[in-house]
């Protein structure tokens, strides 16, 4: 029997350099909230800034990579290319004549 647990399939791997973001944003945010001071106001939107700026950066890469791994030989492309080829479904509203539901 085995101690460690297996990586699943559908883990989502965060940066480390994220991840240390994520823990100091907390600890500001934590702070600020007790204490109002400005400065930390300052520093929680300037890492902010940084964590989206990060993000975005992670998410190109990774876009960028799957564009560049798919091949037209072995049918990788129509699966890339079938959920923007997906018209959005549409949500009727709430209220309107051709509604069903009914609001008590």
């Amino acid at each position: 029997m085995s101690t460690s647990n297996p990586v699943k399939e559908n883990y989502i791997y965060h940066d480390s350099k994220l991840r240390e973001l994520n823990s100091e944003i907390n600890n500001v945010r934590k702070k600020f909230q007790t204490y109002r001071d400005p400065v930390l106001k300052r520093k929680l939107n300037k890492l902010n800034k940084q964590i989206k700026k990060l993000d975005q950066k992670i998410e190109t890469d990774a876009f960028t990579n799957e564009l560049l791994n798919v091949n037209a030989t072995d049918g990788t492309v129509w699966k890339f290319v079938t959920p923007f080829k997906k018209k959005p479904k549409r949500i009727p509203s709430l209220n309107g004549p051709d509604v069903l539901l009914t609001l008590t």
